[in-house]
């Protein structure tokens, strides 16, 4: 990919912040601290897919605690897409995170239930007995 397309898409991010009032960066919004630093430590990603704005998560960081904060910016549930899955351009997925992503066929059954997502994760992971980084690596977010 040019670097120009990279510059443009890093501008849309931060458009997308900016127009959202997601507050990523501000710390000091009353009420927006934790949830910055549970998501920034998650690795989530504000994206502009199709023309709508959407969250990013990672397929083995998801959580409760991911989705009370993504909450504390928005009253309604944003779309939330796996950063692992097909439908996010490879330019939202670099990352440092510890663990490994998920296995395709538990981010299928993710993708069917987004609501307890990682309860059918942690349970196909389970009855693997995989430890890529499901739970455990929740554990270390916030």
């Amino acid at each position: 990919m040019a670097k120009n397309e990279s510059e443009i898409a890093a501008a849309r991010v931060d458009r997308l912040d900016d127009v959202h009032g997601a507050g990523f960066g501000d710390e000091k919004r009353s009420g927006t601290g934790w949830a910055h630093t549970v998501l920034a430590k998650a690795g989530v990603r504000l994206m502009e897919l199709n023309g709508v704005f959407t969250v990013g998560v990672w397929a083995h960081r998801d959580s409760p605690k991911i989705r009370t904060a993504l909450r504390c910016f928005h009253d309604e549930d944003p779309p939330v897409v796996y950063l692992d899955g097909s439908a996010v351009p490879n330019r939202y997925k670099p990352t440092r995170l510890a663990g490994e992503p998920v296995p395709l066929n538990v981010l299928h059954a993710m993708e069917q239930n987004p609501r307890e997502a990682w309860v059918i994760r942690d349970r196909m992971l389970a009855a693997m007995g995989w430890a890529g980084g499901g739970a455990e690596a929740d554990a270390q977010v916030g």
